[in-house]
């Protein structure tokens, strides 16, 4: 029997997006520095799915929380800028523009962790790059908490 290609795919860019991650230096918003990391990939859909940990931002409360809107534009800017790496061969991209959009402002009680699912729109040399993130509910992903839209542009190499 012979493996799947499609799934060895998924693996590769789990793998290139978690060491990207681990290189990249950043400190998220502040001192504030959520656990996250990817769980799921897509090489297809050029998509990766990360869990971000709400424990530091509420601690263990299990009151309605709100999801801060810098906390959301600095995590999406850095795992965006990760699956864009990843999935052009490691290239390295700036910021142009960030837009962040919260849909449903109150996390559901009990609800210890967000995904944030990230897809590269555009990350080949033929264009400028750009992703999307969408901050969903683990449990039920039709809940959408915060949706941002990315534009990069490619950094010159020197």
């Amino acid at each position: 029997m012979t493996a799947d290609p499609t799934l060895a795919k998924d693996r590769e860019l789990m793998q290139l997006a978690s060491e990207e991650a681990s290189q990249k230096r950043s400190h998220y918003y502040y001192s504030m520095d959520p656990q996250a990391r990817v769980i799921g990939a897509s090489a297809e859909r050029s998509e990766i799915t990360v869990e971000l940990s709400l424990d530091q931002q509420c601690g263990n409360q299990s009151a309605l929380i709100q999801l801060d809107e810098g906390m959301v534009a600095t995590a999406a800017d850095f795992w965006t800028s990760v699956v864009i790496s990843a999935v052009s061969g490691g290239r390295q991209s700036v910021t142009t523009s960030l837009t962040v959009q919260t849909t449903r402002a109150r996390v559901q009680q009990g609800v210890r962790s967000v995904r944030v699912v990230c897809r590269a729109t555009s990350a080949d040399e033929s264009a400028a790059p750009a992703a999307s993130a969408m901050f969903v509910d683990p449990e039920d992903p039709e809940i959408v908490y915060a949706t941002v839209l990315h534009s990069k542009a490619w950094k010159k190499s020197m």
